[in-house]
């Protein structure tokens, strides 16, 4: 009889815990989802930028950021700028458990003040992109002047995602 008794104890006890783990994974599916609609809204958040600030007529000047061995002259005389602080981007754990690895794009407007305004992702592993756009919104620039006047300027980050090993 006691025998039973702690079978039947086990058995509930194990149904209970399983109960607890599949509650608490929905409960955090669902809230990655709500997280994922809100980068959805957002992914189109340098284009309407700058679609306003083109029918404000603000100048913005499209550069190359980083890497610009190969840089294109400006079509108008842009002079300092630079990056201050390029943030890392933290590595999803989905992104993680599901192997996901390479490079993201990120399209940023800059404004006067060498901040980061706006972000969205413009290619790359859809798991990584959320998180590369994270950490191009905290990345900082020296302003970039336009005639010797603050203006604003587009272009791009790369992000690159590379697994570890060792996680596995």
């Amino acid at each position: 009889m006691k025998r039973s008794a702690a079978v039947i104890l086990l058995l509930v006890s194990t149904f209970v815990v399983c109960t607890v783990v599949v509650f608490s994974t929905q409960e955090k599916s669902s809230s990655e989802q709500t997280a994922s609609k809100g980068d959805k809204t957002s992914s189109r958040e340098v284009d309407r930028l700058l679609e306003d600030l083109k029918l404000k007529r603000e100048d913005v000047v499209e550069l190359c950021l980083e890497n610009c061995e190969k840089a294109q002259e400006p079509s108008k005389k842009v002079s300092g700028g630079g990056l201050v602080t390029k943030m890392k981007a933290a590595y999803p754990p989905i992104a993680v458990a599901a192997r996901a690895s390479g490079k993201v794009l990120v399209r940023i407007v800059i404004n006067e003040e060498g901040k980061v305004i706006a972000a969205q992702s413009i290619s790359g592993h859809p798991l990584l992109q959320a998180a590369a756009v994270r950490a191009a919104k905290e990345s900082t620039f020296n302003p970039y002047l336009l005639d010797g006047a603050p203006t604003k300027v587009v272009g791009t980050l790369t992000y690159k995602f590379v697994l570890n090993e060792r996680v596995w």
